[in-house]
């Protein structure tokens, strides 16, 4: 069968993977503050399930052509359920104004 989803340890090399997940935790951010407490069940229904559907689409996602067990490029399969991830280059989250 073909593969719906997939995954890539170096999801910071993505672009629209970074835009998307950041998009994702702010909306987290705020609503965990400030939207009481059925916010978790709220964000994961408003925002985590519709925005990782995208970021995870095998076919049209970000991470077309790579591949959660062979990774970005040539990264050994990892043989556990985790996602696999990279450390992020220094730098990359910095507070920005």
């Amino acid at each position: 069968g073909s593969q719906t989803l997939t995954w890539c340890p170096r999801w910071w090399c993505h672009d629209e993977a970074v835009f998307r997940l950041t998009a994702l935790w702010t909306a987290w951010e705020h609503m965990r503050v400030h939207d009481g407490p059925t916010a978790m069940a709220a964000w994961l229904v408003e925002y985590a399930d519709p925005i990782m559907s995208v970021v995870l689409d095998a076919e049209a996602g970000p991470f077309r052509g790579c591949k959660s067990d062979r990774g970005h490029k040539h990264l050994r399969p990892h043989k556990n359920a985790a996602l696999p991830c990279e450390p992020a280059p220094a730098g990359l989250f910095d507070e920005r104004t």
